[in-house]
């Protein structure tokens, strides 16, 4: 069970020795644990915890054989006597959380998660299990003691992607009751000095200047706070004082514009002040350096200052370099490396060229930190743990595969595909230059060395001539004219029995997002950027059912992704039967969902002993719960 499960047996207790077992029972015990001698540890180990109940290494033995028989309960009695023997050992609050999860305890397996970074906070397979943990999770107190813990999550770049745990951390700062007050009354920031107030406030939330700095903010509160707060300042940046808590939070705040695409709406007089305030940043102006910086600021929290203005304008940034590599150094690296992609050739699909169009003009996804493994694993035991049914005896190397990320965006899960297959070598294609040289410059960034990427689209690439162990291509054939050509196109490029990984949009889960394309649709075929922005402004004033549905996607707080989920020039959208003939018709057999938290649904729906291999099976557990796919339906395929 444990985290490190034969730790201290056999070694010098902190108890004094003669409440000690003896040293040749202790090493007995230890060697049945190391053979596996099951049997025997477990007599020694309850023959102990009887003569030395107050001694650690017992209760420890017994909770991980406990839990081996499938003992969930007793496993727990011992861990709990055990915590009352270490209450300040992190390893055994960790080993606790391990337990509540096997019995579905959930809100006691998370704070035994807390509790063991809160006694060491550089325990990494805390922050992993937390990160998996409140994706869906909602706090309802409020915690500061948390802060610190989920802003290294957010921060450290190799346990979680900050969008996915962005609501769970948002729920938690909005009880506290600064934040509540400013949430609740955002209107009521009017001026130069309750904005200074405001500011005060939100400087003592670290966190909070994390989150804004990583990931798009999936809520309307903050959202709401945050269009306010740079609506005052522009207002009235004249009567600011440029203290150290405004430049943080305008600095915050422009890269979580830069970072959403700009998304929020300008009202009334804003782009008129705008237009002003861009002609006097760009010409020079007298006063102090600060005034200037806060000007900048300002200003990019509005508009994307690197399209605006040349480096000799902008040395008051260099006080914020953080803020000046990510809005304007950055936009420039990636100018720089789309002539350094290699390319397939020209493309001549006319799906494929409006395709590319919307992704040139907006890279999907803007994202800032992945979830990049720091220790690789090997994808064949990987696959021998999951419940992905794989025919054996095919010539894969899964020790060293080959990969291919075919429709690869900027470069997130392909960069995290690549540091978490160990001897992996990865080939990353999208049919977006901007995109790639987004993924280019993230992948220099973390001197990920084993991945290349190319410019091409899916339907050229059997003029590769090469061959692949694996091939991922999640979200995008769904953008294709034909996509059972796609489809095929990447069959032939597998060895004999490779396997892919598919993701196709779900008919069913997608009824509300179908709704909501045809009333968007009188835009017209490709809206401009501000047309979206004013679209959703008027959701946001008239509120209702579909407002709260479409919140419930976090591609609705970006720009570039809320037009790839309502304003996209091409989808389809698919069925359980209609993707069982597709993988007939294609030759290629499916494996299984690679969810584990579908395969529990599906067996509480069906039973235990249920076929998790039955798509006929699927579509009765998709009908019963219509938002079942709603991350679309993400499955593995081999080739027969």
């Amino acid at each position: 069970m444990s985290h490190s499960p034969h730790n201290d047996i056999g070694e010098k207790s902190v108890i004094d020795s003669e409440l000690a077992p003896p040293q040749q029972q202790l090493s007995l015990l230890s060697q049945y644990l190391k053979t596996q001698d099951y049997d025997n540890a477990n007599g020694i180990a309850t023959s102990l915890s009887q003569e030395f109940p107050n001694h650690p290494v017992a209760w420890r033995a017994l909770a991980d054989l406990y839990r081996r028989e499938g003992r969930s309960w007793n496993a727990l009695g011992a861990q709990r006597k055990l915590l009352e023997l270490q209450p300040n050992n992190a390893e055994t609050h960790f080993n606790l959380a391990l337990l509540y999860r096997d019995l579905g305890l959930d809100n006691e397996e998370l704070s035994a998660y807390f509790q063991t970074l809160l006694l060491d906070p550089d325990f990494d397979q805390a922050y992993v299990a937390i990160g998996q943990k409140i994706r869906k999770f909602r706090f309802r107190s409020c915690q500061p003691s948390l802060y610190p813990i989920l802003d290294k999550l957010i921060a450290a770049g190799k346990y979680v992607r900050p969008s996915n745990v962005a609501k769970a951390v948002l729920s938690l700062l909005s009880h506290d009751p600064l934040l509540r007050r400013l949430l609740a009354q955002p209107d009521e920031i009017e001026g130069a000095e309750s904005f200074q107030v405001a500011v005060r406030g939100i400087s003592r939330f670290p966190l909070l200047h994390t989150l804004m700095k990583s990931c798009a903010i999936p809520d309307l509160r903050f959202e709401a706070l945050f269009s306010r707060m740079r609506r005052v300042a522009l207002v009235h940046l004249s009567e600011l004082e440029p203290s150290r808590e405004l430049l943080d939070f305008l600095s915050a705040l422009a890269m979580h514009c830069f970072t959403n695409d700009y998304l929020y709406p300008e009202r009334d007089d804003e782009a008129a002040l705008v237009a002003e305030l861009q002609e006097t940043v760009c010409s020079p102006i007298d006063g102090s350096e600060a005034a200037d910086l806060a000007a900048l600021l300002c200003l990019a929290t509005y508009r994307p200052i690197h399209q605006l203005l040349q480096a000799s304008a902008l040395t008051a940034l260099d006080t914020v370099p953080e803020l000046r590599q990510r809005i304007f150094a950055e936009p420039l690296i990636e100018r720089a490396l789309t002539t350094e992609i290699p390319s397939l050739g020209v493309i001549t699909d006319a799906t494929s060229i409006k395709v590319r169009k919307q992704y040139e003009n907006n890279p999907y996804p803007r994202w800032v930190r992945a979830c990049v493994r720091a220790d690789p694993v090997a994808a064949d035991a990987v696959f021998k743990q999951s419940a992905l049914k794989f025919r054996s005896g095919c010539p894969l190397n899964l020790a060293n595969p080959e990969i291919l990320i075919a429709g690869c965006g900027t470069g997130q899960h392909a960069i995290e595909s690549a540091a978490t297959w160990r001897g992996s070598k990865v080939l990353a294609v999208d049919i977006s230059l901007a995109s790639l040289s987004y993924a280019q410059r993230k992948t220099n960034e973390l001197n990920q060395e084993n991945i290349d990427f190319l410019h091409a689209d899916i339907l050229d690439l059997r003029s590769l001539n090469r061959d692949f162990d694996i091939v991922e291509c999640v979200g995008v054939l769904h953008h294709m004219r034909d996509p059972s050509a796609g489809l095929q196109a990447l069959i032939d490029l597998m060895k004999p029995g490779g396997l892919i990984k598919v993701g196709l949009y779900s008919e069913i889960a997608r009824s509300q997002i179908t709704r909501s394309r045809r009333k968007a649709s009188r835009l017209g075929a490709e809206p401009t950027d501000s047309q979206i922005r004013e679209y959703r402004r008027a959701l946001l004033d008239s509120g209702g059912k579909e407002l709260e549905t479409l919140c419930e996607w976090s591609d609705f707080f970006n720009l570039s992704e809320w037009r790839d989920l309502i304003f996209h020039v091409q989808e389809h959208q698919f069925s359980l039967p209609l993707i069982d003939r597709l993988l007939k018709d294609s030759k290629i057999r499916f494996c299984g969902f690679e969810n584990p938290s579908l395969i529990e649904k599906f067996k509480h729906f069906h039973g235990d002993n249920s076929n998790i291999y039955d798509l006929g099976a699927w579509l009765a557990v998709e009908k019963h719960d219509q938002n079942l796919f709603a991350g679309m339906y993400q499955f593995w395929c081999q080739k027969i």
